[in-house]
């Protein structure tokens, strides 16, 4: 698995070098630590500074030799990459050049002229990347819960079964608990819900759930036996995922990109993109 870490020295970087230490990945995996020196887009040509007053460049160098340094004491063979440009054009364009499976980035960088991985980075990485990034976010309790817990939202869509693939090749065992949560979305306006919920058509598509669940507990459970299923049942598909995950005290959430569409909808982008807003720790979003 190919991985690409991006990383400005913040403490919301560190946050994602410690959450990429800690997943189960396999033993063939290739990492890539980058660091990109940010060029300032210039509103017009009256605005090139000149030599005296353009701002030097940081060193980036301690930022990557540091997490060279950290991954190689742990046992992995790192490579460093150094770009120049805009943040999120350059960690796209990395990623689009080294074939990368995972962008791993942090929800936020460093202020000011320094900064890095701010929010509107991060979300132009992931609105654009040509893979699967991981956001890493500090829980609100101090450290991670131990061991690591995984809730993996599955509702049959493309995506989802991407997140499953992806999350059976990490090198999973008894130290990962996985809770796999479904959400069927309720209308709940002028209590349309009542008849929704005991038509036959939603009956159907509840046993429907049921049976996908049943599939990927059976599948994730010939690697862990901590695994657990939950249908849910709400207005807010996005809103059932962070309270599922908050109740499961999840370090991470896994999600597809995109989901279905019509009644039983939970991945849609709208919804994935929601969940990394708002999420109380780290999310991963899954491309197929």
């Amino acid at each position: 698995m190919k991985i690409l870490f991006a990383t400005d020295g913040s403490a919301f970087s560190q946050v994602a070098g410690h959450l990429l230490t800690r997943l189960p990945w396999p033993s063939a995996r290739d990492l890539t630590v980058l660091s990109v020196v940010d060029q300032p887009t210039l509103l017009s040509p009256s605005a090139v500074p000149t030599p005296d007053e353009a701002p030097h460049a940081p060193d980036v160098k301690p930022i990557i030799d540091q997490e060279v340094e950290r991954f190689m004491a742990l046992g992995w063979q790192p490579r460093s990459l150094v770009r120049e440009g805009r943040s999120a054009r350059e960690i796209v364009a990395a990623a689009e050049e080294l074939t990368t499976d995972v962008i791993a980035v942090g929800s936020r960088g460093l202020g000011g002229v320094k900064r890095f991985l701010l929010g509107s980075v991060s979300e132009q990485v992931l609105t654009y990347a040509p893979c699967s990034v991981l956001i890493a976010r500090q829980p609100e309790e101090h450290g991670s819960p131990s061991p690591l817990r995984v809730l993996l939202a599955y509702d049959g869509s493309p995506t989802a079964d991407a997140a499953v693939d992806m999350l059976t090749s990490l090198a999973l065992d008894e130290h990962t608990h996985i809770l796999v949560t479904t959400v069927m979305t309720l209308m709940t306006y002028y209590r349309m819900d009542i008849l929704q919920t005991t038509s036959p058509s939603w009956q159907a598509e509840k046993q429907a759930a049921h049976d996908r669940l049943d599939r990927i507990e059976r599948r994730l459970r010939s690697m862990t036996s901590n695994v657990e299923v939950q249908l849910r049942e709400g207005e807010e598909p996005s809103q059932e995922l962070l309270d599922a995950a908050e109740a499961f005290n999840a370090a991470l959430i896994v999600v597809g990109h995109k989901g279905r569409s019509g009644i039983e909808r939970l991945l849609l982008g709208s919804v994935a993109t929601r969940v990394v807003h708002h999420a109380p720790c780290s999310v991963w979003v899954v491309r197929a």
